[in-house]
């Protein structure tokens, strides 16, 4: 994903959906155990939601042991997503 205005990369996303400004990362112990990881993980994070993206941070626990949960999660967030575009174009406004 890029900054829009800089063009330059903010992050590489495990999953998103672009037009609902929607991200989805998958967190596991391995990568995140690490302080640096954490902090770069937290900045980019950050970033994203400056740019106007929601981020949703799911576990392996949470894939498989609450996979109802987690889809649920996403589909709701999709769905408010929808609902912020579809009052943006109602009032005018773009995106």
């Amino acid at each position: 994903m890029r900054d829009p205005a800089t063009g330059s990369i903010v992050a590489r996303l495990d999953f998103a959906w672009p037009t609902a400004l929607l991200a989805l990362e998958a967190d596991g112990v391995g990568p995140h155990s690490e302080p640096q990881a954490l902090f770069r993980d937290r900045h980019r994070q950050n970033q994203l939601v400056h740019l106007g993206w929601e981020v949703l941070r799911f576990t392996f626990l949470d894939a498989t042991a609450h996979a109802r949960r987690l889809t649920e999660t996403v589909r709701a967030a999709l769905r408010d997503a929808e609902s912020r575009r579809a009052t943006r174009s109602l009032r005018g406004s773009p995106g």
